[in-house]
C-alpha cells in the first residue's frame, strides 16, 4: 500500500534542529561508488533485513520514539515527487553528546571510527542548515503546481 511520509529535511524544519535518522543498505563495493545510487541499495531488502529489527528493538527497548521517513529532498530545484521507501527511519530526540541515551543509541549503531556496529545499518544525522535550502517546500501552495 502507497504511503504518505515526510522527508528528513521536512522534519528537521518542523523541529527546527538538527535530525538523525538510520538507513539500510550494503555497503558499495568501491569507496567511490554513491550508495543511494548503487545496485546493492535499489534491490537491499531492507523488510527482511535482521539488523533493521534488532535496531528498531532497541529503539522500543529505550523507549526512543522513531518514525519512518524519506531521505530528504534533493536541492537545486530537482523535486522528487514519488519514490521507493527503502527502510530509512528518523529518530525523535534531539543529537545531544552530554546526552546519556543519545550515548548509548551511538554507542550501539556505531564503532568508535563512526563505523556501523550491526551490518547494512548506517547512522546518521542531517543538520537543520541543509534541511533549510529546500523551505519554500513548506509554503502555501508550493506543491499545489506541481
Amino acid at each position: 500500500m502507497s504511503r504518505v511520509l515526510q522527508t528528513l529535511d521536512q522534519i528537521a524544519r518542523k523541529k527546527q534542529r538538527d535530525v538523525m535518522y538510520i538507513t539500510f543498505h550494503k555497503k558499495p563495493e568501491s569507496e567511490s561508488a554513491n550508495a543511494i545510487d548503487s545496485e546493492e541499495f535499489s534491490s537491499f531488502d531492507w523488510q527482511g533485513c535482521a539488523s533493521r529489527k534488532e535496531a528498531i528493538s532497541f529503539l522500543e527497548e529505550h523507549q526512543i520514539p522513531y518514525q519512518m521517513c524519506f531521505d530528504a529532498q534533493p536541492t537545486g530545484g530537482v523535486l522528487v515527487l514519488a519514490m521507493p521507501y527503502k527502510g530509512q527511519i528518523y529518530i525523535d530526540m534531539p543529537y545531544d553528546q552530554t546526552d546519556e541515551l543519545c550515548n548509548k543509541l551511538e554507542g550501539y549503531l556505531e564503532n568508535q571510527d563512526g563505523s556501523p556496529k550491526l551490518p547494512d545499518v548506517y547512522l546518521w544525522l542531517y543538520p537543520l542548515e541543509m534541511a533549510m535550502k529546500n523551505a519554500e517546500h513548506d509554503e502555501p501552495g508550493f506543491w499545489d503546481n506541481m
